[in-house]
């Protein structure tokens, strides 16, 4: 096979599709073409280049001007192929002699596709790091290039020049007290062991300070063996929200020790009640005693009785309510409120005896009404004997007209506090 076939058989094997153009006596045809190119464009030879690219007329310009300008060129270019799909094409130039050109096509539409999705990625990542003030880092392993982006330097207050582009600038910014912690972090993710790489640590900056960052990272390249080549990463400023948790922190310890502090007051206080409460029943049970001696005494030497009631119900009035009523208006628990009430009724019931034995006018009241009149002589309010007594206000205030009604005063002007005190 001599030469000439064998030129024009790799001519028309070519995938890549050629266009052959002469120019002669000014007018610039299609000389031949190769059977790739048949997929792009409908032509034959002869036709002139305006017949063939009518739907793109820059691919005639460029045509034209190399021949008159006896140059090379290249374009890129959407273009419509005969099956009407659109695909973006470079077209190549190449001037073989004043009357020669050839034209070859390069299907790069899925070149471009890449390229736009890498360039769409590329623009999301910067939108996040803009969003989130992050610094973004990218370490070669293999020739130890690390490269920091503007807002990383920013952050330690670092111009782009005033950075070493190795790792080892890095580490030796960590605090020492977070070095050993984030280093081991660091590696175990570059051998693998761990799926990616994240610590919070100190960072000296330029001026002296330490500022607390988030360093998040993640190895996106190794060889076949699995030694990791390229690691990227993202650095945050975190330092006023770790200043923040320092102090809730801080105002939870001082919360939980004046909680503590308050306990400790509550429950001596509640021992200093409980005490008082024994102390009371102490001289419930040594009055209860006197009281069975005098009746003892009263019957041998046929005391005056009554006298001696009188007296013993003053001391009681002195000597004890006095203390209940200053328990009273301490803070109680529910259960030592109703101890206190049980204490006093409990007093009540003793002296009620004496009481009904005062007066003939008292025989007419029942037990509990004349638990109300002593009251009543005590000075108590209506409320305040309600929560003695467990009852309600509404009933007191029946009570009250019910003893005024057996005393014989209801259509009396007589504070009935009064009458009682005068029998």
């Amino acid at each position: 096979m001599d030469d000439d076939k064998m030129m024009e058989n790799l001519f028309e094997t070519i995938s890549i599709p050629l266009f052959i153009f002469h120019a002669h006596r000014g007018d610039i045809v299609l000389a031949d073409r190769n059977e790739a190119s048949k997929k792009i464009a409908i032509c034959e030879p002869g036709q002139a280049t305006g017949e063939i690219f009518k739907t793109i007329p820059q691919i005639v310009t460029d045509i034209d001007t190399c021949f008159s300008k006896e140059r090379n060129l290249k374009r890129e270019l959407l273009f419509t192929q005969v099956d009407g799909r659109i695909k973006y094409f470079r077209f190549t130039f190449s001037l073989l002699s004043k009357k020669f050109l050839v034209m070859h096509v390069q299907d790069i539409s899925e070149f471009r596709l890449v390229e736009s999705e890498l360039r769409k990625s590329k623009e999301r990542l910067e939108l996040a790091i803009f969003a989130t003030d992050a610094g973004l880092w990218d370490w070669n392993i293999d020739s130890d290039q690390l490269l920091l982006s503007d807002e990383w330097c920013a952050i330690l207050g670092y111009t782009p020049d005033e950075v070493d582009s190795s790792i080892s600038f890095w580490e030796n910014l960590i605090h020492p007290d977070d070095r050993d912690r984030v280093m081991k972090q660091f590696y175990d993710h570059l051998h693998g062991l761990t799926q990616r790489y994240q610590t919070q640590h100190r960072l000296k900056c330029k001026t002296g300070q330490w500022k607390w960052l988030l360093d998040t990272g993640k190895v996106v390249e190794r060889d076949i063996n699995g030694k990791a080549l390229r690691m990227i990463g993202t650095k945050t400023d975190i330092t006023r929200r770790m200043a923040m948790e320092q102090e809730i922190k801080y105002l939870n310890s001082k919360l939980e020790k004046l909680v503590e502090k308050r306990t400790l007051k509550l429950k001596k206080k509640e021992s200093s009640l409980i005490k008082s409460q024994q102390e009371l029943r102490n001289k419930s049970l040594h009055l209860e005693e006197v009281n069975n001696a005098l009746q003892v005494l009263m019957e041998k030497n046929n005391v005056d009785k009554k006298e001696l009631q009188q007296n013993l119900l003053t001391n009681i009035e002195v000597q004890v309510l006095p203390f209940l009523d200053k328990i009273e208006t301490s803070p109680l628990s529910d259960l030592q409120r109703s101890c206190l009430g049980i204490i006093r009724s409990n007093l009540q019931e003793m002296t009620a005896p004496f009481s009904r034995k005062l007066t003939s006018s008292l025989v007419k009241l029942t037990p509990a009404q004349v638990k109300i009149a002593n009251f009543i002589r005590q000075g108590k309010s209506s409320k305040e004997m309600a929560d003695l007594l467990f009852l309600s206000s509404k009933t007191i205030e029946t009570q009250r007209r019910n003893i005024r009604k057996k005393l014989g005063i209801t259509q009396k002007k007589i504070n009935l506090r009064t009458y009682l005190e005068s029998l």
